[in-house]
């Protein structure tokens, strides 16, 4: 009886140390992670936000929608405020969501694509989850100078070698 015990608690604690395995390597991943799979570009990819001899850098993500956008750079698009909360432009052609999620939930940095209107959302405050809404990249330094523009103004976007 005392063996048959030993040998159910040898399994169980086996069955522990395996699922803890399997939880620890769920967790891992092979870069930083964006949203649902995406993770940076592994070659560092980067695009400047140029507003007059201003610059904003931003590091994009792996996904189909930022690979389609990389491939109409240099865009020259003019932005608005919207909503107090994002500067938003429209692009001249729609974007490939293949493989999108759902929505994403938008940090202040966060360069985006809302799909439902094909416009270019760049978020210099939090705001909520929003249905149709793609991680491209985030912004890594600058994002003072979007949050200052007021009224209409001119970007340029381009790839940073």
């Amino acid at each position: 009886m005392q063996t048959a015990s030993r040998r159910l608690t040898r399994r169980l604690l086996i069955a522990v140390v395996l699922l803890s395995l399997v939880g620890f390597a769920s967790c891992s991943s092979s870069g930083p992670k964006a949203q649902d799979g995406d993770v940076l570009m592994k070659n560092d990819t980067m695009v400047s936000l140029s507003i007059g001899v201003e610059k904003i850098i931003v590091r994009m993500h792996d996904n189909p929608t930022s690979r389609d956008f990389l491939s109409m750079l240099p865009l020259k698009l003019k932005f608005s405020d919207y909503a107090g909360t994002e500067k938003i432009s429209y692009l001249p052609r729609n974007l490939s969501t293949e493989s999108a999620p759902n929505g994403y939930d938008p940090s202040k940095g966060d360069f985006t694509l809302y799909a439902p209107w094909g416009n270019l959302a760049v978020f210099y405050k939090d705001f909520s989850y929003s249905p149709g809404l793609v991680s491209l990249g985030v912004i890594e330094s600058g994002i003072e100078k979007m949050e200052e523009m007021k009224g209409d103004f001119e970007v340029l976007i381009e790839k940073i070698d």
